[in-house]
């Protein structure tokens, strides 16, 4: 006898994205999720000693998160986001400010337009960066899947970018958005987020901040929906194996020795998740498909006064790459201080240190990009450490990235690892389980 239609494996954004568009088309839907919470890597955490909930990473949405945010309009979380400006605020080492005002412009024009006040490039290095938008806009589909194959770094160069630009404007960007260096990533995965994204227009690349943490945003009422549909959500269910009769899996057991029986599977985990799995994961290796990880480090600041009046501010140079500002998305606590997440991506040497000489350096940083910081006294600090924050899109692994389809006919795979179109975000992690979603609904 079945438990259900169908079981998801994994309650992040693609699990549940997954299971509530079945249960949305009347599926008797299982989720079945190890922890003791749904969300995945996006997800909150309690400080003990403020008793204020902190994100487990600082998250920034843009408006080309088109699948994200129908994903908050069905939870109705979706006025929790809100907008941060029109422009990107940069601070060289020179202690100066840079903007890239995002102006309402068609075409190959708003680039130009967004980086005028970059001025810390000479003119012909911005209008340099106009190569870029002219070969996204003009290649062919041949051409951009040989981007694959070259690092950005290369293709950058090859396209005309000095190595001031590189340093100047690429590197940030790219760190930022894949977190991962220039010359470790694949040029298609920049050219796709660059098209779609940052270069797509004022709208698509406008960046949105949640005035609450990622659970009340996304994963409690992702619980509350799928209990509203009819699903079940079974909490402390870690999935060890797998039973396969001919070309179905007939059962899954969890590490509790529990057998549970459906229809059809979606397993929605990440890759270092299914190692144990063998005749999903040597199905992976046999077609090419190989995953790294890329640490991001989020040290939460409570201060005693402001240092900054912006909803967040990037640096150009230096070890860490963000500060973003909790009294702006109404998301600190001000009994406990004015709070403020400073940011860390590609963080393979802060990761690997110990949390106070992390705070140290990133104190340092801040002290030295923002003068109010120097008077500020830190009343309490939290150092997050995510070890395996994302999964970078190294070169040519775009086409070997697994779709939704396995070679078991009733299993299916979600996540942002998964081919997408996109490269590992929390928007291809949305779209996996949609794209999961529909191929159970095809099969059943």
């Amino acid at each position: 006898m079945s438990d259900a239609d169908l079981i998801v494996v994994g309650g992040g954004l693609a699990g549940m994205t997954a299971a509530l568009t079945c249960a949305g088309r009347g599926m008797d839907t299982l989720l079945l999720e190890a922890g003791g919470a749904l969300g995945g890597r996006t997800r909150s955490v309690k400080n003990r000693s403020t008793g204020e909930e902190v994100d487990n990473g600082q998250h920034m949405f843009i408006g080309a998160f088109e699948e994200t945010l129908s994903l908050l309009e069905l939870l109705g979380t979706r006025y929790m986001l809100k907008k941060a400006g029109s422009e990107y605020v940069l601070v060289d080492a020179g202690c100066k400010r840079r903007r890239m005002s995002l102006i309402d412009l068609p075409g190959l024009l708003f680039m130009p337009a967004a980086v005028l006040h970059l001025n810390h490039l000479s003119l012909m290095e911005r209008l340099s960066l106009g190569r870029v938008a002219l070969a996204l806009e003009t290649a062919s589909e041949d051409q951009r899947s040989a981007w694959d194959d070259t690092n950005a770094e290369q293709w950058l160069l090859d396209l005309g970018q000095s190595k001031k630009v590189l340093k100047g404007f690429w590197r940030p960007m790219i760190v930022s958005a894949l977190n991962e260096e220039p010359s470790r990533v694949s040029a298609l995965a920049l050219a796709v987020v660059m098209k779609q994204g940052f270069f797509a227009g004022a709208a698509r690349a406008a960046p949105m901040l949640a005035t609450t943490g990622l659970s009340d945003l996304f994963a409690r009422p992702a619980a509350a929906k799928l209990e509203a549909l009819g699903a079940r959500v079974e909490y402390g269910a870690k999935v060890v194996s797998f039973e396969v009769e001919g070309n179905r899996v007939a059962a899954i057991i969890d590490r509790k020795g529990r057998t549970w029986k459906a229809g059809q599977f979606v397993l929605a985990v990440p890759p270092w998740n299914m190692e144990k799995l063998e005749s999903v994961f040597g199905e992976l290796k046999q077609h090419g498909y190989t995953w790294s990880c890329s640490p991001i480090v989020t040290i939460n600041l409570w201060l005693d006064r402001p240092v900054m009046s912006d909803a967040f501010i990037g640096f150009i140079e230096g070890p860490v790459h963000w500060i973003f500002n909790h009294s702006f998305n109404g998301t600190g606590n001000r009994r406990q201080g004015y709070r403020y997440s400073v940011v860390t991506s590609c963080a393979r040497e802060a990761v690997a240190i110990p949390p106070a000489d992390a705070l140290k350096q990133a104190l340092d940083a801040i002290e030295h990009y923002l003068p109010k910081m120097r008077k500020a006294v830190v009343k309490n600090h939290l150092v997050l450490k995510e070890k395996r924050a994302t999964i970078p899109p190294v070169p040519g692994q775009w086409l070997s990235r697994p779709g939704a389809n396995t070679s078991l006919d009733n299993l299916f795979l979600a996540g942002d690892w998964t081919s997408t179109g996109l490269p590992p975000t929390m928007e291809s992690a949305v779209i996996s389980g949609r794209n999961a979603a529909e191929a159970v609904l095809s099969s059943a």
